[in-house]
């Protein structure tokens, strides 16, 4: 009966030892925060809730471009803007309204004011 009970807890060892072995890891490669070098040139684009298109180029390491289109209107404009690349914070003014975005890996998540907005890379 010993025999058995060892034999029993030495597979279970083994079993938890693989379980623990065998699991990768589960972070997301790209939830990296990009250096400022690795953003400009990039191009972002989205959706906002009222249904206009929005497409964010870094053109350089201090200005913006926004492209605004849908329902019937389409705009662009330049901002300087600022970016931490410890947090993955950028910041710039957006029709005199402070705007944050958020950015990790390929996703970006812009809030302007009350207006919250997540935008994919594209370019």
């Amino acid at each position: 009966m010993k025999t058995l009970r060892y034999f029993g807890m030495a597979l279970l060892a083994v079993i938890l030892c693989l379980n623990l072995t065998a699991c990768s890891d589960d972070d997301d490669e790209n939830s990296s925060i990009p250096t400022l070098v690795d953003l400009v040139g990039s191009v972002w684009s989205g959706t906002d809730p009222e249904g206009y298109n929005i497409e964010v180029t870094i053109e350089s390491a201090t200005t913006i471009s926004v492209a605004v289109s849908g329902n019937g209107y389409e705009g662009e404009s330049t901002h300087t803007f600022t970016y931490d690349e410890e947090t993955g914070m950028a910041r710039f003014t957006y029709d005199g309204v402070d705007c944050v975005a958020s950015i990790s890996g390929n996703s970006m998540t812009v809030n302007l004011g009350e207006f919250k907005m997540k935008m994919k890379r594209i370019k």
